[in-house]
């Protein structure tokens, strides 16, 4: 994940104009290097639940985008003042504006019409292992899933995962790495646990 002890380094490197958060802890380590005097940037931050916990408002943040009316009382409810908070949504890529056919995906994606898809991703960083999972899915855990992997960048746990299950017969478990066509995957599944990082869409 990414190592905000450089935070510093790509800002000087990039020289943004304005810098946009998507997660709290980068936000709350620029804003404190604001109000210290080492940083003249404008800070934005977008919320990316449909609610807003106490760790988002911050004094030196200089507007806040937030993903729903919910998360905007709560802004409110910890401090943030009225004016600094624009209700915009969660920003979705222009793939998910319209509606794919599950079997076409299906399709696309090599996986069978008729069994259910369950969908396990962990962020585009791909912070997880999924090594229970994966037992569970090898195992046969659960009846006759069609269980998806989505590993993000996390390569070395792609290379693991595929050596895991490099002994079972195809069609049961499928693994991926980062992915452009994530509205394809998630348009071909029946279930997606919940809590997978909003920004997964």
């Amino acid at each position: 994940v990414v190592d905000f002890l450089k935070i510093g380094v790509i800002l000087e490197n990039h020289k943004p104009d304005a810098v946009i958060s998507a997660h709290p802890l980068p936000m709350r380590i620029l804003a404190a290097a604001k109000s210290a005097g080492a940083l003249q940037l404008p800070l934005f931050a977008m919320t990316t639940d449909f609610w807003a916990h106490r760790y988002w408002a911050c004094r030196h943040i200089d507007g806040y985008f937030a993903s729903s009316s919910r998360a905007k009382d709560d802004l409110l409810r910890y401090g943030v003042d009225r004016e600094r908070i624009v209700v915009t949504g969660i920003p979705l890529r222009a793939s998910f504006a319209q509606p794919l056919s599950r079997q076409a995906s299906r399709l696309k994606l090599g996986l069978g019409a008729l069994n259910p898809v369950l969908l396990v991703t962990g962020g585009s960083y791909g912070i997880f292992s999924f090594r229970d999972l994966l037992n569970s899915a090898a195992s046969g855990l659960g009846g006759p899933w069609q269980w998806l992997f989505v590993f993000g960048r996390n390569a070395a746990a792609l290379r693991q995962a595929r050596r895991r299950i490099s002994s079972h017969p195809p069609g049961h478990i499928f693994l991926f790495g980062f992915e452009d066509n994530m509205h394809e995957i998630m348009a071909a599944s029946d279930f997606l646990p919940p809590k997978q990082l909003a920004t997964a869409i």
